[in-house]
């Protein structure tokens, strides 16, 4: 069963390896991004270990914005991929009780992360977008009822020095979700 608790500083070098995988690097960059996420916590933002019997197994990073809509990237420890962990790990972040006000999760994905993509529509995400300029694809999950069309990132209507903290690289590291 995935259990989660706060990532801290101390858990860092028990996870900077699974960023030195090249898939995670290429998806979501090297091992200051736990480090950049620790520094965003606070109030709708959440950096949490998943783990196996207390054993870290991922991480996600969530950012809950404005009509209750949650942003989350998730790293999968690479030996731990392609056996169903990731599946189980959006399951149980989206049934997690610190989290019912989310009225929807969404996770954008870059064109060729075919692995995130195959995850979120395994967990019920709908794909909301086609590819934007910067490569995205943006996929979403009401709690109850559909999303509301058309559907747009909540940043979009956004000037771009207004994004929010989790844009980075293309877009957001955290509308990343990175292979499971």
């Amino acid at each position: 069963m995935v259990t989660f608790r706060d990532l801290t500083e101390l858990d860092l070098p028990t996870i900077r390896p699974w960023f030195d995988d090249p898939e995670t690097r290429h998806w979501l960059g090297g091992w200051t991004w736990p480090e950049g996420k620790l520094a965003l916590a606070g109030p709708g933002r959440h950096t949490l270990l998943a783990c196996l019997d207390a054993t870290p197994a991922g991480l996600v990073d969530i950012d809950i914005g404005n009509e209750q809509r949650a942003a989350f990237a998730i790293v999968v420890a690479p030996d731990l991929r392609r056996s169903g962990l990731g599946q189980n790990i959006v399951a149980a972040l989206v049934a997690d009780e610190r989290f019912t006000e989310v009225s929807e999760w969404l996770a954008g994905v870059e064109g060729g992360n075919i692995a995130s993509q195959r995850l979120l529509i395994r967990c019920g995400f709908t794909r909301m977008t086609d590819e934007d300029p910067e490569g995205f694809s943006y996929f979403a999950r009401r709690r109850s009822g559909w999303p509301r069309l058309p559907w747009q990132p909540p940043w979009s209507a956004t000037r771009a020095d207004a994004l929010p903290q989790s844009v980075a690289r293309k877009r957001m590291p955290t509308d990343s979700v990175a292979p499971r």
